[in-house]
């Protein structure tokens, strides 16, 4: 097979799938939308997909004749009002503002590939279509489920597009190449009132800015710097008028380590932080684990081997040995199957630079069949 070329021939059909998924983002489990068009997408191309732990998988291949493969790509979008200009872009309050509706327009692609040379394999290839990546609830409950187990899969592929990256360019980080993930709540109960009675309440928005604030000298004294742990806060929710003081206030960050221990440092400090806030202003502070996911580790010789396949096979890959700052739920199969986790350059010519998760977002559509023609002669390699 000549992967590349397959994958060039399928650009326009790529680029459709791409922005009929982009129209229609939805998040977190809940992708109906999603799913029902993944599936009709795949049924053309003769590949059944089922429902596995809120995912859609595929076998391609047979099980029996030699190894199997995971290729998988994410479906989920963010809860954010997209912001890019495209002529496609969303109109319904959500937002792939992350590129998933990329990865699977590269997988739907690697898989038509791989369906075509079907007969010809000696093994097989499991796909997954998954949700819930951006709540790191998808790839666990996929691991836990057994199927990485039926059929036993030898090793795992999967990429992520990066707008502020050159495009076209696929990097790959052997040993660790994304941090861990914790997402928290904290919510702070007072007592309300009166805005021209401050003395007489108990401000929950004057504790929550202490917790803030406290935050921030725990990233700038405490963390160790080269170690690269960041605590952030994304929502901070209190309030319905200028001059109630409210009764609530609940805020939601992150936590993301590389190292166990700078995980349980973090932790213990934003639990002492939230206690010592209680006991300064006699509101109540409840500090909530909600999700959480391990650092990603690419297995180095899979790892190796995978960038100088790409190479040969005339794509721009290099191992670039700096792990990123972000978090990724496909750690949970990494940590179970020796995997290889890329980053995709997607970023459009003269665009100012944005990274993922901005409403503004936008992405080089020409890089669809680079992604797919990636994630096809990765599995290629174990099964032909």
């Amino acid at each position: 097979m000549d992967i590349l070329r397959e994958a060039s021939e399928m650009k326009e059909t790529l680029r459709d799938i791409r922005r009929t998924l982009h129209r229609c983002p939805e998040t977190g489990t809940d992708l109906p939308v999603t799913k029902k068009t993944v599936t009709q997408i795949m049924e053309r191309y003769g590949i059944g997909l089922e429902e596995t732990a809120g995912s859609l998988t595929a076998l391609i291949g047979d099980p029996e004749k030699g190894e199997t493969v995971l290729l998988r790509a994410d479906m989920d979008a963010l809860p954010l009002r997209e912001e890019s200009g495209e002529e496609f872009a969303s109109e319904n309050g959500n937002c792939h503002a992350c590129g998933h509706d990329l990865h699977t327009a590269m997988l739907i692609g690697a898989a038509t590939i791989l369906k075509k040379a079907e007969k010809d394999m000696k093994g097989a290839v499991r796909l997954l279509f998954q949700s819930a990546e951006e709540t790191a609830e998808g790839a666990k409950a996929f691991a836990a489920s057994g199927i990485l187990e039926d059929p036993h899969i030898s090793a795992a592929y999967a990429l992520h597009v990066q707008p502020e990256m050159r495009s076209g360019y696929i990097n790959g980080t052997p040993g660790w190449k994304m941090k861990g993930y914790d997402r928290f709540r904290i919510k702070v109960s007072g007592k309300g009132g009166h805005g021209g009675k401050p003395h007489m309440k108990k401000d929950p928005i004057r504790t929550s800015v202490y917790i803030y604030q406290a935050i921030d000298g725990l990233m700038s004294h405490t963390a160790d710097p080269a170690g690269g742990a960041v605590i952030s806060i994304g929502e901070f929710h209190t309030g319905t008028s200028a001059n109630i003081i409210p009764a609530e206030a609940v805020m939601s960050g992150t936590i993301r380590t590389m190292t166990a221990d700078d995980r349980t440092m973090m932790k213990s400090r934003l639990s002492d932080i939230c206690r010592a806030a209680e006991q300064m202003t006699g509101t109540v502070v409840s500090l909530v684990f909600e999700a959480e996911t391990q650092p990603l580790w690419n297995d180095k010789e899979l790892t190796g081997r995978a960038v100088e396949l790409l190479k040969r096979n005339g794509l721009d890959a290099s191992a670039d040995p700096e792990p990123s700052a972000f978090s990724e739920d496909f750690a949970e199969i990494a940590a179970k199957v020796p995997s290889v986790y890329l980053h995709v350059g997607a970023k459009k010519e003269g665009d100012p630079v944005r990274f993922n998760h901005d409403p503004k977002a936008r992405y080089d559509e020409e890089i669809l069949p680079i992604g797919a023609a990636a994630l096809a002669i990765m599995a290629a390699d174990h099964i032909f």
